[in-house]
């Protein structure tokens, strides 16, 4: 009890004195959050407690980077912390689980603690803790079949959809959607299981046409976004049917087979 006491006391002389000696580096790269945070030593400290000071502030950094996270074009992850007491413990504890990547002393004196909390995956990832469990379930609309002008469209071939956005400025999200110009709901988190939502995603977010684009498959529906809402996508009506009629030969929309290019 006193270890823990004194290591307490000391993250809070940190906080009104060498926190001013503190560094911290933010990686995420779509599937994880990583928190590189490090800290002179405290006189007086221990090597064992200043690791483990690094380690409790790294997590606390890993709680900000977090609340900045796009779950919908309305929602962020500390909008619903602060409205939701449910999933501002999930968060907290998610946290609390997260990978001490590595925590060590460098050649300087510095004391480093690298943390890491998945996006997606398994029980202990920042989806499982905000995204909803009591959504009603929709399903895909029919396409129209009345769109699509190209007599050559074989809806079978199709493994997953591209569709791209690039220079349009669109945000990333958690849970985006895909609406018909109309104004019809096409790819939504409602139309898809929440447990695959959780364990991958429903989009994979890459910088180009080529790169980054395995998600959707050895011959993905290639379409072009007529405009982006925040990190919604809006599209023509012909698209919206052939993403439609693909979807229903193939099911790639209900697998999360969706790539969007930034």
């Amino acid at each position: 009890m006193k270890k823990l006491l004194g290591m307490f006391l000391a993250a809070a002389i940190l906080l009104t004195s060498s926190l001013a000696f503190a560094d911290v580096t933010t990686t995420s790269n779509g599937n994880y959050i990583e928190i590189d945070y490090s800290l002179k030593q405290t006189q007086g400290e221990s090597e064992n407690n200043m690791l483990r000071i690094a380690v409790m502030y790294a997590r606390r950094a890993l709680i900000e980077e977090i609340g900045n996270l796009q779950i919908t074009s309305d929602t962020t992850v500390q909008n619903e912390r602060m409205n939701n007491d449910t999933i501002n413990a999930k968060i907290d504890m998610a946290v609390n689980g997260s990978r001490v990547v590595k925590n060590y002393r460098d050649q300087k004196g510095m004391y480093h603690a690298i943390v890491r909390l998945p996006i997606f995956g398994g029980t202990n990832s920042i989806a499982s803790a905000v995204i909803p469990t009591d959504v009603v379930a929709e399903d895909f609309p029919k396409p129209k079949m009345t769109n699509i002008k190209s007599g050559n469209f074989d809806a079978s071939s199709y493994t997953g959809l591209i569709i791209d956005c690039s220079g349009m400025d669109i945000s990333t999200a958690m849970l985006p959607k895909i609406e018909s110009i109309s104004g019809e709901k096409i790819y939504a988190f409602e139309q898809v299981s929440r447990q695959t939502v959780v364990s991958r995603g429903m989009v994979t977010y890459a910088d180009s046409m080529e790169s980054g684009v395995n998600r959707a498959g050895s011959n993905p529906l290639k379409i072009t976004a007529n405009m982006v809402n925040n990190c919604d996508i809006v599209i023509s009506d012909e698209d919206a049917d052939k993403i439609l009629l693909a979807n229903q030969a193939t099911n790639f929309l209900k697998n999360c087979l969706v790539v969007i290019v930034k």
